[in-house]
C-alpha cells in the first residue's frame, strides 16, 4: 500500500495530457524572484484542485458509484478543467484509490480512531481490568461524540459515510484498503482491551465477537442517525443525549 507521498509519485508518474494552466517554470533555472511567487501561487492552486477532485470523487462515487460517475462529472462537480485528473492522479481509478487513502487517513487522524490513535498492544498489556475497561468506555465514547459534533459538516457527515458503504458493498480492492488502513488496527486495539477486561485470549472467537459488537453499535448509531432519532423520540442528538447512548451500549456490555 503506498503512502501518500509515493502515491502522489507513483500517480503523478502515469500522466499524459498535463494541462498549461497546471504547469510550472522551475525557478531554479529561471532564477527571478517573480517566478518564485508565481510558484508558490500555482502551488496553492494546484493543491486547491487535489482537494477539489478529491471532494468531488467522495460526493459522486458514493452517490453514483464509481463506474457511473465519468470524467466530465467529476470535473463539473469539481470545477476544475479536463486534464487535471490526469495531471493529479494519472485518471480515474488513480483518483478513486487516492480518494480512498484520504479517507483512511483522515479517519486515522480525526475519526473516531483518534482516541486509539496514542494506544499500543504494550500500553494495553499493563493495563489493569478496571483500566482496560475505562479505556474502553472512554473509546466509545469519543467514537460516538465526535460524530455527533461532525454532523453539520455534509462531507463527514454524509458524503464520506455514503461513500464507504458503497465501496465495502462492492467488496475488492477497496474493501481490502479500508480494512487493511483503518479497521485491522483499530480491531486488534479494541480486542486488546476486551481481553484485558475479561481475561480471555484476545485471539479467542469470543473476544473478538465481543469487540465487533462494540465497534457495529458504535457503526450503527452513527449511520442510522435518523433511524435511532425516531425510536428515542429526539429531535437531534446534542452532546449530553450522545452522552447517554454512550454510557447505555457499554452498561449493556458491560453487564
Amino acid at each position: 500500500m503506498l503512502g501518500n507521498k509515493a502515491q502522489n509519485a507513483h500517480y503523478t508518474g502515469m500522466v499524459e495530457n498535463v494541462s498549461m494552466d497546471d504547469r510550472v517554470e522551475d525557478p531554479a533555472v529561471n532564477g527571478s524572484t517573480e517566478v518564485s511567487e508565481t510558484v508558490g501561487k500555482i502551488d496553492g492552486r494546484s493543491e486547491a484542485t487535489r482537494q477539489a477532485l478529491l471532494d468531488a470523487a467522495v460526493k459522486l462515487f458514493g452517490e453514483k458509484g464509481y463506474e457511473n460517475s465519468t470524467v466530465r462529472d467529476l470535473i463539473s462537480e469539481a470545477d476544475v478543467n479536463l486534464a487535471a485528473i490526469n495531471y493529479h492522479f494519472g485518471g480515474k481509478e488513480g483518483l478513486r484509490y487516492a480518494a480512498i487513502d484520504h479517507i483512511a487517513c483522515k479517519i486515522q487522524t480525526e475519526g473516531p480512531s483518534e482516541a486509539l490513535r496514542d494506544l499500543s498492544p504494550s500500553d494495553i498489556a499493563t493495563m489493569t481490568a478496571d483500566d482496560a475497561r475505562a479505556t474502553l468506555r472512554r473509546v466509545m465514547k469519543a467514537s460516538f461524540i465526535r460524530s455527533t459534533r461532525e454532523h453539520g459538516n455534509e462531507m463527514k457527515a454524509r458524503y464520506v459515510p455514503r461513500y464507504i458503504q458503497r465501496e465495502l458493498i462492492q467488496g475488492g480492492k477497496p474493501t481490502e484498503i479500508f480494512f487493511e488502513k483503518i479497521f485491522s488496527v483499530q480491531f486488534a486495539l479494541m480486542r486488546a482491551l476486551v481481553a484485558r477486561v475479561t481475561g480471555e485470549d484476545p485471539a479467542s472467537e469470543t473476544v473478538r465477537l465481543r469487540a465487533v459488537s462494540l465497534v457495529g453499535q458504535s457503526v450503527f448509531l452513527n449511520l442510522a442517525r435518523p433511524l435511532v432519532l425516531m425510536a428515542l423520540e429526539w429531535e437531534d442528538y446534542t452532546e449530553e443525549k450522545a452522552e447517554a447512548v454512550a454510557d447505555a451500549f457499554w452498561l449493556f456490555h458491560e453487564g
